[in-house]
Formats: structure tokens, C-alpha cells, sequence
């Protein structure tokens, strides 16, 4: 096919990376850090997003149209280019644009809209917390599983950076993931990147109510601590 280089973005695939090694012994890792409380804020308005498509949670059959082309409209304008709204749109409809028993992967979540990766025993855990507590499950259980795995990956095939530093100083953050894989970018790549929103870091201070962030504390201040966002679990308490 002509292609030297694939590269796959997927969230899921930090639940499967022995899978991965064994399928793709040559393959690199890029693992992008982000403060826990913004990743859970992203994945939340996400969910909310498509819940708003359908009347009730599980009500697949009740479509509010109007909501569907709004939040369409808002979700396919964040794709850079027609091709990747093409392509996105067959992802969330599996190519059967006018059957809805197929669109939102609702065949991934057993018949609900949800969205992101699932995590061993995710339906006991969407069943006994709320949503915004499954949401910050989601990341933790995704960082825990990177964390416990990374050690195992050969230095030279593996490189860990943080989503604040890209937005601090993209180019270089870029030119090191570059050089990582042995490629170079010239002026006209660089002008082809889309821009990163420089305020898109502590939204969850702005965002998040305190309720909120006591609902989630005990599920990412283990691991904001090992990636070194916190000091102590007394975090919520000195906001």
C-alpha cells in the first residue's frame, strides 16, 4: 500500500498493551500524560453529548432530531478536514447511517450510548457508581494499566510526554515525537497541524463543582499523585 507508518490513537488500546506487543513486536508507544480531573471533564461532556441524541438513557428508539443535528453539527466541525468527518462518521455508524440500533456503539455498551474505553467488569462498575464516578474509573483503570505495563517496553521503542507541555510549546513537543520515529517535518507540516487551545489545561477548576470533585477524588488521587499532579490527598481541600 505505500504506507510506512500506521498510527492508531485509539484510548482502548492502553487496556491491551501485552495484546498489542505480541501482534506488533516492532511497533512504538506514545504515551500522552493529562491531569485525571481534565481527561474525566472530557469524558463526561462526551457521554452527556450523545446521551442528549436520544430521549432517556436507553431509549434508542426515541430520537430528538434536533438535538441529533446539533450535536452532529458540534461533533463533526472538530474534525480537521471532510475525510476525517467522513471517516468518524462511519465509526459512530458503523457505515448504517439510517439504522440507529447501530449508531453511538451502542452494540459496545450492551444497548446504552456511552463512549471510551471499557475496562474489565465496566458493567458492575457503571451500575454501582454514577457517572461522572465510571467516567473517572474509565482514565484511572486506563493509566493503571499503562503504568503497570510501560516498564516492560524497551527503552527505545517508548516515549512518555505530558498533554500540558504540549500546549505550552507544541512544535518542540512535535518535533521530539518526530525524531522518536525517525521522521522530520518540515515548514509546510508544521503549518498543517491543527491549533491546540492553549487555555484547554485545569478546566476542572472551572468546570467541576466541589461535589463533583469529592465524587471522583477517591478514584484519581492514587494515580494523580504517582504522575506527580498532586503531593497528597489533601488536594481538594486546598482548592
Amino acid at each position: 500500500m505505500g504506507c510506512q507508518l500506521v498510527v492508531d490513537k485509539s484510548p482502548r488500546n492502553s487496556l491491551r498493551v501485552p495484546f498489542i506487543r505480541r501482534i506488533f513486536p516492532e511497533a512504538r508507544y506514545i504515551y500522552i500524560i493529562r491531569d485525571g480531573r481534565d481527561v474525566t471533564l472530557s469524558i463526561n461532556k462526551e457521554w452527556i453529548r450523545r446521551r442528549q441524541i436520544v430521549q432517556g438513557t436507553d431509549a434508542v428508539n426515541k430520537y430528538d432530531y434536533g438535538r441529533v443535528y446539533g450535536v452532529l453539527k458540534e461533533w463533526l466541525h472538530r474534525q480537521p478536514s471532510l475525510a476525517y468527518r467522513i471517516r468518524a462518521l462511519w465509526f459512530e455508524t458503523h457505515g448504517h447511517v439510517m439504522n440507529k440500533s447501530l449508531h453511538l456503539n451502542l452494540m459496545r455498551w450492551n444497548g446504552r450510548v456511552g463512549w471510551g474505553p471499557r475496562f474489565r467488569n465496566w458493567q458492575d462498575v457503571l451500575a454501582k457508581t454514577s457517572l461522572l464516578q465510571f467516567n473517572a474509573y474509565q482514565w484511572s483503570k486506563c493509566i493503571e494499566n499503562i503504568q503497570h505495563n510501560w516498564k516492560a517496553l524497551a527503552r527505545e521503542k517508548k516515549l512518555m510526554i505530558r498533554y500540558e507541555d504540549l500546549l505550552k510549546d507544541g512544535r518542540k513537543l512535535v518535533t521530539e515525537i518526530l525524531d522518536f520515529l525517525n521522521l522530520r517535518g518540515d515548514e509546510k507540516f508544521f503549518r498543517a497541524i491543527p491549533r491546540l487551545k492553549k487555555d484547554n489545561v485545569q478546566k476542572w477548576q472551572r468546570e467541576f463543582s466541589r461535589d463533583d470533585l469529592q465524587e471522583i477524588h477517591p478514584i484519581v488521587t492514587p494515580m494523580l499523585m504517582e504522575l506527580g499532579y498532586e503531593v497528597s490527598h489533601s488536594w481538594l481541600n486546598q482548592e
